[in-house]
């Protein structure tokens, strides 16, 4: 069983090592990038688990440096973190066969895509990632709602089914909101 980690950036990592490890990190979503898509379509994923496409590395290295300190903070963070989150995937999946289990494949799947999360904003100046930023959390909101009203119905299904079976019906309206006692 080979592995091959993403990079790690050291506490002296300078801007320059950062842009370095940031290509190291394009290499290795790129090479993973398959095998993610091969295995989600296995796991029958949903559509946005899926790495499209790598966003591709700037032309000019001097885009990296018009970046904030702030925002390379930022990228330098995530690196760690995705690298921190691979290497106890190593440590808790060390046998070849927990490795290549589902869950394994999932927890390596996520990671990679991740990673790509993070070339696609590690570029950009504030402004466009801020914009980018709500997009996502917009996006995620839309997601979260659908989830919600899927489990709403879900409930409300049941609980249509197990008014017709059983007629000790709970008063909701009274568990939640009780009649205020200086009111009689």
């Amino acid at each position: 069983m080979e592995i091959h980690s993403p990079p790690y950036p050291t506490r002296n990592t300078n801007p320059s090592m950062l842009l370095r490890y940031l290509s190291e990190l394009h290499a290795w979503v790129t090479d993973h990038r398959d095998w993610v898509n091969e295995e989600a379509e296995r796991l029958n994923a949903p559509e946005d688990f899926f790495i499209k496409t790598v966003t591709p590395l700037p032309i000019a290295n001097s885009q990296f440096f018009t970046v904030s300190v702030e925002d390379m903070y930022m990228s330098w963070r995530a690196l760690r973190d995705i690298r921190e989150q691979y290497d106890d995937l190593v440590r808790n999946y060390e046998e070849v066969e927990e490795w290549e289990s589902d869950k394994a494949i999932f927890l390596r799947a996520n990671l990679v895509k991740a990673a790509a999360l993070l070339l696609e904003i590690a570029f950009l100046d504030s402004e466009k990632r801020e914009a980018r930023e709500f997009e996502m959390q917009k996006q995620l909101r839309k997601k979260v709602r659908a989830v919600l009203r899927k489990q709403i119905g879900t409930l409300k299904d049941l609980f249509d089914l197990k008014e017709a079976e059983d007629d000790d019906e709970i008063d909701f309206d009274r568990l939640f909101n009780p009649e205020d006692p200086e009111q009689n």
